[in-house]
């Protein structure tokens, strides 16, 4: 299938996540509007009592029926409603993020790696690449995907899915074929020093999950993660060492050319 294929099949797929989306955010607007409602009408209710109240404390002035206790008795009552309107609102914002973290947890669930659109997930990172300019950029969104493959096989692996731990594996083989082919000219001694970095860290990620996978394809699979990741740690430190060595005879020239020139012998003495 063609790459151009691949992106119209992932616009799809994402059009209808984002219109599933849509259609759970507006169920919980909904829920959310009929808690505000439910809300109002309860402060309603107390503005009619505090009416009730101010009419019974208007009697009172005018006639000696209305007591103490009857006072105290709607005090009561106003602050048991108030409570009881606080704890409704409350109870509405617990919902509300309830139901983000649903969502969440949904959208997790469908680009994992053992979800329906994790290939989609995949192709996307890939077009994020390829649209970033900056080589450093470029190769620092590189290295993250890489680590994000990383994670998503420690995870597989402690679930003890092989299969899906070969799958992820197979997409970080892709990033780091793509990290070293890239050309380190063009990157900034900054940036392959922290790519340099960033790649032992794979190596030591690489080994914790060969530790906790027992099938004989996944830990090949791993193995060959793992020479692959060390051979390129072997290319940033010898084109960081190269970086410095060309730069320090940059320097060393530059101080010749600065120094004062020295006074040539005249051969016949003079």
């Amino acid at each position: 299938m063609s790459t151009n294929i691949k992106i119209i099949m992932a616009l799809v797929v994402l059009l209808a996540v984002v219109t599933a989306a849509a259609a759970d955010r507006t169920g919980s607007n909904d829920k959310q509007k009929a808690s505000d409602q439910k809300s109002h009408d309860s402060q309603k209710g107390d503005s009619d009592n505090g009416g009730a109240q101010g009419k019974k404390s208007a009697d009172g002035e005018h006639s000696a029926g209305v007591s103490k206790e009857t006072e105290s008795e709607v005090t009561e009552s106003e602050a048991t409603e108030s409570e009881a309107t606080e704890s409704e609102a409350t109870e509405s914002v617990g919902e509300n993020e309830a139901d983000e973290l649903e969502e969440e947890d949904a959208i997790e669930s469908l680009t994992s790696p053992t979800g329906p659109l994790y290939e989609i997930k995949i192709i996307f990172e890939d077009l994020d690449e390829a649209f970033t300019v900056n080589a450093t950029d470029r190769l620092n969104k590189k290295l993250a995907h890489a680590e994000e493959r990383l994670a998503e096989a420690n995870r597989m692996a402690r679930q003890g899915k092989a299969s899906a731990v070969g799958r992820v594996l197979s997409h970080y083989e892709e990033e780091i074929g793509d990290i070293e082919s890239t050309d380190s000219t063009a990157i900034t001694e900054k940036g392959l020093e922290i790519a340099y970095t960033r790649i032992q860290n794979h190596e030591f990620v690489l080994r914790g999950v060969l530790a906790n996978m027992t099938s004989a394809e996944a830990v090949a699979g791993l193995q060959n993660a793992l020479s692959n990741s060390e051979r390129l740690e072997k290319k940033f430190m010898d084109t960081v060492e190269k970086k410095k060595l060309e730069e320090k005879n940059r320097d060393d020239l530059r101080e010749d050319r600065e120094k004062p020139g020295k006074t040539k012998k005249n051969p016949a003495g003079n």
